[in-house]
């Protein structure tokens, strides 16, 4: 009896140390975890638009314009604050907005016109021919204009519409030759034309944007995107521009996540979307998961119950859909635009055969980064209850 008694007050000793340790275990992981909080940088493009002088001689230099937080430390909705601006420069940004990209809707009028004045020429007047050819150079013009001359005015102009903020993770610069690959696209992807408009201003690095190749068919649609710097999605392009040293955003969803910026849950078009990681893997380029908060709010769009105009869409390999912001017209809401660029993805060298496996680990990799930035910002951006779906 008594050493039955001792084994079992014995056993009683081991079974308390060792939930202590494991309690204690426990404890040490959770505290090296809050040790370890990711720490990331912040612009406020708006509010340093005034005060920052162009061009930046290198990103580091940026960091004095920049404020550092830990993951989770900003309060609720600290990035939904709008940027004052006067009558007048928003009066400017709803005419520069409405020329483009609104353009992109209601540019098809005169030129469509204008073929009809072309095909029933004995019927019309030179008015029939002036009149689009006046509005198409209108267009023309005013972009060409824009992005040559007065490009320093008004992007800053946006910053300030969009309330324009841009996040990234301490470790990642744009000086180095990366693919930004930032979802959502939104019925028009001002997140992400915004952010290659800020990295190519407040860095040494040029950065391009890719769109449908159909886009590029057209004379005034190509001409416009030439001026502002993006390329057709064609991968000896891609591959290209990466050789060039270019960095290139992407919004890798596409046409299919254009059709779902009207659901109440951010939804991505993402776990298919590996062609991107392949051209990162056999150029040997660093892959940016990256999340572009607001972009499916700039504009509404027609609901697509049927999904004909989805299914034409994907076949013409361009968005066919009517859209609209304020007033009714293609412009805009005024919605405070997040970009956040997570940590790079790093490729040790190029892979030029690389194989299904190395590829849909690279994917996940990405898909991954792109959801722990929406969770680790969302409350930040004001989105604490909305949800986020990943098809």
């Amino acid at each position: 009896l008594e050493y039955l008694r001792a084994m079992s007050l014995r056993n009683t000793v081991k079974g308390n140390s060792t939930e202590g340790g494991r309690e204690a275990k426990k404890n040490l992981q959770e505290k090296e975890k809050k040790e370890k909080k990711r720490l990331f940088w912040y612009f406020d493009a708006a509010a340093a638009a005034k005060t920052v002088q162009l061009p930046v001689t290198h990103f580091d230099d940026l960091r004095q314009y920049s404020t550092s937080f830990e993951e989770g430390s900003l309060p609720d909705g600290f990035f939904q604050k709008q940027t004052p601006m006067s009558l007048m420069a928003e009066f400017l940004c709803c005419v520069q907005l409405l020329l483009f990209p609104g353009c992109l809707l209601w540019i098809w009028i005169p030129v469509f016109y204008l073929m009809y004045a072309l095909i029933t020429i004995s019927s019309h007047t030179w008015v029939a021919f002036a009149v689009p050819l006046f509005v198409i150079g209108v267009v023309l013009l005013f972009t060409r204009i824009w992005f040559v001359t007065f490009r320093s005015t008004f992007v800053p102009l946006l910053y300030q519409y969009f309330s324009m903020k841009i996040v990234w993770e301490d470790g990642y610069s744009p000086e180095l030759k990366s693919l930004l690959l930032a979802p959502p696209h939104g019925v028009f992807p001002f997140g992400n034309l915004l952010t290659l408009l800020l990295w190519s201003d407040y860095t040494t690095n040029p950065f391009l944007g890719i769109a449908a190749n159909v886009l590029f068919y057209f004379p005034i649609i190509r001409q416009l995107f030439n001026w502002i710097g993006i390329i057709p999605a064609e991968k000896h392009v891609i591959v290209d521009a990466l050789a060039q040293g270019h960095g290139i955003g992407v919004a890798p969803g596409g046409i299919a996540e254009l059709f779902e910026a009207g659901n109440e849950k951010e939804t991505l078009v993402l776990k298919k979307r590996k062609g991107i990681v392949k051209i990162g893997l056999r150029t040997g380029t660093q892959m940016v998961p990256c999340y572009l908060f607001g972009n499916t709010q700039c504009l509404h769009m027609l609901n697509d119950k049927s999904g004909r105009m989805t299914s034409l869409s994907r076949r013409m390999r361009a968005s066919v859909t009517f859209f609209w912001g304020r007033f009714f017209l293609p412009i805009a809401f005024r919605t405070p635009i997040l970009g956040v660029c997570g940590r790079p993805i790093n490729v040790p060298h190029p892979i030029p055969a690389p194989s299904n496996e190395e590829i849909d680990q690279y994917h996940a990799r990405v898909v991954q980064g792109v959801e722990d930035l929406y969770h680790l910002h969302q409350s930040s951006y004001g989105w604490r209850e909305k949800g986020l779906v990943i098809k």
